[in-house]
């Protein structure tokens, strides 16, 4: 089988989209798929990032990425643009979705061949297509083996990310305000390469994925998540629908709760070592391998409305 996968994304960059990406690419390549990427590339002389193109623009590459996939003749599409999707052959075509759509562009998500969501609350959002399932983001572990995790001086706890992600807060602040009167050092790493960002995971204590009030949170699956279940350490994560299923890290809901989850896992009235190690049982049920698996195998199982 040969599948090509499209997006608008500039790549390489390390950025959770373009890892989730080159993740199920490799997932798929794992489930003796032939993949091939269709993406812009790094160079961008307006120094806005991976993520800004005008309308028009955008429209305009979509058009010139999906008609050159076409050409190779795949037996599969897979693409989280919308714009993409306008043109490629939706017959043939995997569309995953992260967020509720606010999109402009008409799409009947019952053509596609299959529609992948990362939440349940997605999914009933968009009116529970036929043709849906619901795969949480994943993490790939072999980026978690023989890591040399840095050494802090006393109890650390984490934040390893961006601060905003298309431009909503990631509730870094909120984490700040959580922290005071926890007696532990609060380290953010952000902007590192790929391989930093992991050993700085791994030498922490605790590591956090705060709450803010955005669409990124209260709908989408978080990669950082299972990237943290990966890593060993023990998790404290705000109850949302991306967090709802994960039964071996601590919810919080609100900054009190936060702070007492931090401060158990310190002081071991929450045993951290085992539901670290609980987590990385769990993880393993969410790689990229596995989550290109589960959608090969619903390509012929959905149903499909004509």
């Amino acid at each position: 089988m040969r599948l090509a996968y499209v997006d608008l994304m500039r790549q390489p960059n390390i950025r959770a989209h373009g890892i989730a990406i080159r993740g199920m690419c490799k997932g798929y390549h794992q489930n003796g798929v032939e993949v091939h990427r269709y993406h812009p590339n790094r160079y961008d002389p307006t120094g806005r990032g991976p993520w800004w193109y005008n309308k028009w623009y955008r429209l305009l590459y979509s058009y010139s990425l999906s008609s050159r996939a076409m050409l190779g003749g795949y037996d599969l599409y897979h693409t989280r643009s919308p714009q993409c999707a306008m043109w490629l052959p939706r017959d043939r075509t995997i569309m995953e979705i992260h967020m509720v759509p606010t999109t402009k562009l008409r799409l009947n998500w019952s053509k596609f061949k299959l529609v992948v969501v990362t939440t349940e609350h997605v999914r009933q959002a968009m009116g529970s297509p036929s043709n849906s399932i619901v795969e949480p983001s994943a993490v790939d572990l072999d980026d978690f083996k023989d890591v040399d995790p840095i050494k802090n001086d006393g109890p650390t706890v984490g934040y390893v990310g961006s601060l905003s992600s298309c431009k909503m807060d990631k509730g870094v602040g909120m984490l700040r305000e959580a922290m005071k009167g926890v007696d532990a050092t609060l380290k953010v790493v952000t902007s590192l390469p790929r391989h930093e960002a992991i050993r700085h995971m791994c030498g922490c204590d605790v590591l956090v994925l705060p709450y803010a009030n955005n669409r990124m949170v209260n709908e989408g699956s978080p990669l950082k998540l299972y990237e943290y279940m990966a890593s060993g350490v023990p998790v404290v994560a705000s109850f949302s629908p991306g967090t709802a299923n994960i039964k071996n890290i601590w919810k919080y809901t609100n900054p009190m709760n936060l702070r007492y989850g931090i401060k158990s896992i310190l002081k071991g009235y929450i045993n951290g070592k085992r539901l670290s190690k609980l987590a990385l049982q769990e993880v393993k049920h969410y790689t990229w391998n596995n989550r290109a698996s589960r959608i090969l195998a619903s390509i012929n199982s959905v149903s499909h409305t004509a």
